[in-house]
C-alpha cells in the first residue's frame, strides 16, 4: 500500500453524500486488488474503466476513485487529475454484489504515469495501483498523421516511434511490447496493412477520418501479417513471427497454442514461417486469407521437428485431417520393427517439406528407399547361408533377448561382410566377466550407437559424464540436429564435441538441465537421472512402457530417489528396462557403460 489509508478514508468520507455508522465496510476492486499494477485493458481511450465486488451489510455504501497525478490525493495542492463516485446499496438479503464505474479522464491530462486509489465510506482499506495513459494531445496527433492526406507506411513508421512506446500500440488495442520487437521491414509492412485497414473501415462506415477509438484492436491481424511477410530468410525474423503468431493464435485462428499438439511441437520459427510461404507465396492481404493456409502448415511443421521414429504416429494420428495415406500403407509399418527402421531413417532423409506435395512426394520416395536398403540389407546378411545370418539363429539382430538381466552369452549376431562371425568378445577384450550385458553391448557396438575407448576396451564398469550419456541417448533415438542450439550456460562452446548432442536433447524436451541454468558439464550421471532421460525419451518415441499398477517397486531404497525420477524408475522398473542387485537401485549412484548399454538396449527393443 502506497498510502496512509486513515488520510485518504476522510478524504473519501468528506465527497460522501450518504455517511453511516460503522458497520463493517469493504471493497475489493478486481482490476487492482487481483492485479499489482493497473494495466492499460482497463483504459479504454480516455476513460478508465473500473469494475469489482462490494459488502455493504444492507446499509449501503459510497465508493470512490481517485485518479492524481502522483501520490496520495491531496486536496491542498489540487494533485487529483479525475474523480469518481458510486452510490451502490445491496439491499436487504444480498450482501455482497458486483459493480462496474467508469473514470473520464480530462482532455488536458498529459501522456504520463498516474496513481488511482478506490476505496468505499467506512471501509477499512483503500486499494491502489499505477497506470499509464496516453494523453489526448499524442492520440489526436497520431490520428491527424493517420488521417492526412497522402500519408506513407514510412510516414506512419517515423510517427509511431517518435511516441511513447509500448504505450500507444497498446491503447490501439494491439501488443506493444510484440510490435517493438519487429524489425524495420515488418515495420514499415505493418504501417502498410494499417493504412489499408483504415480506408476499408473508412469505406465500410461511411467516414472522412478515423477517431482514436476506431483504431482498437483494428490491426491485430496486419501485426501476424506484417511479421510473416517480413521474416525473410534470418533466424531472429523467423523467431519473432512465430511469438506474434503465437500470441494471436487463440484470437485470429481459433487455435490455442498451449493445448494444440501442433503447436507443442513446434519451437523453429522457419519450419512454421516456411510452411506458410510455401503455401501462399504471395504477400497476404489480411490475416483471414492466412488463416486458410495455417492448418496445413502446422501440420507439416509439427511433422519436420517431431522426433523421427514418432513421425510415422504423429502422421498415423492426423492421417484422416490432413495427410490422407493409405491407411494399409501406415499400418504395414508397424508391423515389422526391423523394416520400420528403415523407414524411419529414410523419411528423415527426405525432409523438411513445407507443402502437402512436397510430403507425397516424400513418403514414395521413403518407401522406395526404405525398400532398397532393408533388400540390400537382407541379401548381405543373408547371403552366407547355414542358418547363422541376420533372419535365424539365437543369437541374431532381429531376435532380441527380452531377459532384463542379460544372462544368456549372446554368442553371434550378425555375419559381417567378409563372413566372419564376430562375438562380442572379439570387439572388446574387457567384458568376459560381463554376460549379463554382452547382448546389449554388441548390439548397441553393431548398430553404431556405441563403441569403444580403444585398444579393444570397452571399459564397462567406467561410470558414464553426463555429456557422454547424452550423446549416447541421442544416437540410439535418433535425436540429433545439427541445427539446434544449447541455452545451457556451461555449453557456450560451439565446437565442443558434446554441443549437439545436449541441444539436440534439449531441442527434444529430454533434458533441462540443473536448475541454476546450467547442464552438468563433466559431472557422473547418476542411475537415477538415466532413469528420468531414458524415461522421457521412451515418451518421446512411444515406446511401448509398463504402468505399474502399485506405487512399490522391487527396490527397497525406492524412498531415496528424488521426486523428478521416481515415475520413471517406477514405469523403467515394470517395463524390465532397470533392474537392481539385492532389491536396492541405488539412485544416487553413478551410471556405469555396462548399465547405460542395457537400459538403452531394453528400451530400443520396445519401440
Amino acid at each position: 500500500m502506497k498510502t496512509n489509508s486513515k488520510r485518504i478514508i476522510s478524504a473519501i468520507l468528506a465527497l460522501c453524500v450518504l455517511v453511516f455508522a460503522a458497520p463493517s465496510m469493504a471493497v475489493n476492486v478486481g482490476h487492482i486488488d487481483t492485479i499489482p499494477e493497473m494495466n492499460l485493458g482497463s483504459i479504454i481511450v480516455n476513460t478508465l474503466f473500473l469494475t469489482g465486488r462490494c459488502t455493504d451489510n444492507d446499509k449501503g455504501a459510497v465508493i470512490t476513485a481517485y485518479v492524481t497525478a502522483g501520490g496520495d490525493p491531496d486536496f491542498e495542492n489540487d494533485n487529483i487529475v479525475a474523480v469518481d463516485t458510486l452510490a451502490v446499496n445491496g439491499g436487504r438479503n444480498q450482501d455482497t454484489f458486483d459493480f462496474a464505474m467508469y473514470v473520464v479522464m480530462p482532455d488536458s491530462a498529459p501522456t504520463g504515469k498516474y496513481d488511482v486509489f478506490v476505496g468505499a465510506s467506512v471501509a477499512s482499506n483503500v486499494l491502489y495501483a499505477e497506470m499509464e495513459y496516453l494523453g489526448a494531445a499524442d492520440r489526436n496527433s497520431l490520428m491527424e498523421t493517420i488521417n492526412a492526406e497522402g500519408v506513407t507506411a514510412e510516414q506512419i513508421v517515423e510517427k509511431l516511434s517518435s511516441m511513447p512506446q509500448p504505450l500507444t500500440m497498446d491503447a490501439m488495442g494491439v501488443n506493444g511490447a510484440v510490435y517493438g520487437k519487429l524489425n524495420t521491414a515488418a515495420k514499415l509492412r505493418y504501417a502498410e496493412l494499417l493504412l489499408k485497414a483504415v480506408d476499408e473501415y473508412k469505406a465500410a462506415n461511411k467516414l472522412t477520418e478515423m477517431t482514436y477509438a476506431d483504431m482498437r484492436g483494428l490491426t491485430n491481424g496486419a501485426l501476424i501479417v506484417a511479421a510473416v511477410d517480413s521474416s525473410y530468410a534470418t533466424k531472429s525474423g523467423y523467431e519473432d513471427a512465430l511469438n506474434v503468431i503465437k500470441e494471436y493464435s487463440k484470437d485470429q485462428f481459433n487455435i490455442d497454442p498451449e493445448a494444440d499438439d501442433r503447436f507443442q511441437r513446434i519451437s523453429n520459427g522457419e519450419n512454421l514461417i516456411k510452411a506458410i510461404k510455401k503455401n501462399h507465396p504471395e504477400d497476404f492481404n489480411s490475416v483471414e486469407e492466412m488463416n486458410q493456409v495455417m492448418p496445413a502448415a502446422l501440420y507439416l511443421a509439427a511433422l519436420n521437428e517431431t522426433p523421427h521414429r514418432a513421425r510415422i504416429d504423429f502422421i498415423k494420428n492426423n492421417n484422416v485431417a490432413f495427410f490422407r495415406i493409405p491407411t494399409a500403407e501406415i499400418n504395414s509399418i508397424a508391423k515389422d520393427k526391423k523394416m520400420a527402421d528403415y523407414y524411419y531413417a529414410a523419411l528423415e532423409a527426405e525432409l523438411p517439406v513445407y507443402t502437402r506435395d512436397e510430403f507425397l512426394e516424400a513418403w514414395e520416395q521413403m518407401k522406395k528407399k526404405a525398400k532398397d536398403e532393408y533388400d540390400k540389407e537382407n541379401k548381405t546378411s543373408g547371403g552366407s547361408g547355414g542358418g547363422s545370418g541376420s533372419s535365424g539363429g539365437s543369437g541374431s539382430s532381429s531376435k532380441k533377448n527380452k531377459n532384463p538381466s542379460f544372462t544368456v552369452n549372446p554368442g553371434l549376431v550378425r555375419d559381417d561382410p567378409l563372413d566372419k562371425k564376430l562375438l562380442v568378445t572379439e570387439y572388446y577384450d574387457d567384458v568376459a566377466d560381463y554376460a549379463w550385458a554382452q547382448v546389449a553391448i554388441l548390439d548397441l557396438t553393431q548398430a553404431g550407437i556405441i563403441s569403444g575407448t580403444g585398444n579393444k576396451k570397452f571399459e564397462p564398469a567406467r561410470t558414464l559424464k553426463r555429456e557422454e550419456f547424452m550423446k549416447l541417448l541421442v544416437n540410439a533415438f535418433g535425436l540429433a540436429d545439427m541445427k539446434a542450439t544449447s541455452s545451457f550456460s556451461d555449453v557456450s562452446d560451439t565446437n565442443a564435441w558434446y554441443y549437439m548432442y545436449i541441444a539436440s536433447a534439449e531441442k527434444a524436451g529430454i533434458t533441462s538441465g540443473r536448475g541454476d541454468g546450467t547442464f552438468g558439464i563433466g559431472d557422473d550421471v547418476t542411475r537415477e537421472e538415466m532413469a528420468a532421460l531414458i524415461y522421457r525419451a521412451a515418451v518421446n518415441a512411444n515406446a511401448k512402457l509398463t504402468v505399474p499398477t502399485s506405487v512399490n517397486t522391487p527396490y527397497s531404497d525406492l524412498s531415496e530417489v528424488s521426486p523428478y525420477a521416481v515415475d520413471a524408475v517406477r514405469i523403467l522398473a515394470a517395463s524390465g528396462v532397470i533392474s537392481a542387485t539385492n532389491g536396492v537401485y541405488g539412485p544416487k549412484e553413478g551410471t556405469s557403460r555396462a548399465q547405460a548399454a542395457v537400459a538403452i538396449y531394453s528400451i530400443r527393443n520396445l519401440i
